[in-house]
């Protein structure tokens, strides 16, 4: 059956109750054939198993639940590559739900250009929340300045929540790192295959939208923390591999602090604009921080 396979949807879980049957829910409603795609939840060492909430979806979907060892999502994905049957590989985190066109848009792109790498939005799922309404402003900027519609980009990003790739393309590049355990895993992938010569395109209509639990000041200050960390380590893995890691330029930084400027009332505005700024001082304190730490024998996928 996985030779007639157009798609497989690999969907990493940590275990979160009732966001993944979300996630699963949205893919159970995707406008292509079901007959199409198959979808791999890969369990990360989950307890209790996530294959212990999924049984009403076996007769909706051709769904696998993969249990592996406690590794990191770069590992997890990695894992569920191998197992999928598909010429196309759809990457998806377990809180995010896709719109009903989001694989149909992916494979038109997919026809229309075999061999670039795709990415789509992911949505705010909690617009009350300043803080996630803070993060995707600033996962939006990045999407927007680093995944040009047509071409290449110096400093291509994709986002591992939701990004398609053909498969063999995938494998060939050697997946994601599982040196990066914890962030910037999709970031070294970019990395490596820009460094190659691979095109990155952005497909609006591939859209999903972010169920994750709402962030707090505490833990929205130490998610940039840890990808200051996967930064510093990013550019380790890069000085290893020989390939220039650059860095963004003054325009970046300015355009980045005017963002919050094009975002309604004032006191909105004044409010993400010093969350852009609290981002960036616990980027700066990740990076700073990894980089005093003792370095610890790296491990390659």
């Amino acid at each position: 059956m996985s030779r007639h396979l157009r798609a497989s949807v690999v969907v990493p879980s940590s275990g979160r109750p009732g966001i993944v049957e979300q996630c699963i829910e949205g893919l159970c409603r995707q406008s292509i054939p079901v007959s199409d795609f198959e979808v791999i939840i890969v369990d990360d060492g989950c307890s209790p198993p996530v294959e212990s909430r999924l049984t009403t979806y076996a007769g909706r979907l051709a769904l696998t639940c993969l249990r592996v060892p406690p590794g990191g999502p770069a590992a997890a994905r990695n894992a569920g590559a191998r197992r999928a049957g598909g010429s196309l590989l759809v990457f998806l985190d377990d809180d995010c739900v896709p719109s009903e066109s989001w694989l149909a848009a992916y494979l038109a792109a997919h026809e229309a250009d075999p061999s670039a790498i795709l990415t789509g939005p992911v949505a705010n799922g909690q617009p009350s929340n300043q803080f996630a309404e803070a993060y995707h402003m600033l996962l939006t900027f990045l999407l927007r300045r680093h995944v040009p519609h047509q071409s290449g980009s110096r400093m291509p990003f994709l986002a591992s929540a939701n990004f398609a790739v053909e498969r063999h393309l995938f494998l060939q590049l050697g997946g994601f790192d599982e040196e990066f355990r914890t962030a910037a895993e999709d970031r070294a992938f970019c990395a490596k295959a820009a460094h190659l010569g691979h095109r990155f395109r952005f497909v609006p209509e591939a859209a999903g939208v972010h169920l994750s639990p709402p962030l707090t000041l505490f833990s929205y200050a130490s998610q940039q923390f840890s990808y200051g960390r996967g930064a510093c380590r990013l550019r380790r893995w890069s000085h290893r591999h020989r390939w220039p890691a650059s860095l963004e330029s003054p325009a970046f930084y300015g355009a980045l602090l005017r963002e919050p400027m094009l975002h309604g009332p004032l006191m909105r505005r004044v409010r993400l604009s010093f969350l852009v700024l609290l981002s960036q001082v616990a980027l700066a304190s990740g990076l700073l921080w990894e980089a005093l730490s003792p370095q610890t024998e790296h491990r390659s996928s």
